[in-house]
């Protein structure tokens, strides 16, 4: 899923996983979206762990009971 930020303009991918520890392979999708233009904003994937962590390279996980 990816949404247009109506600020900053670009693409903000983000994912849902039903895993407390997805990983880089969990994002293969979002890293189908091509960069220019418009620019890839940074992705979120919202996962059942229990703290944020970073992912990948601009990529953050947070727990989906944080939204």
């Amino acid at each position: 899923m990816t949404t247009r930020g109506s600020n900053e303009g670009g693409i903000y991918p983000m994912e849902v996983k039903r895993s407390s520890s997805p990983d880089a392979a969990d994002l293969r999708h979002a890293r189908k979206i091509p960069t220019d233009p418009p620019e890839l904003r940074p992705g979120i994937v919202f996962c059942t762990a229990e703290q944020p962590f970073t992912l990948a390279d601009g990529i953050r996980a947070f727990p989906i009971s944080q939204l």
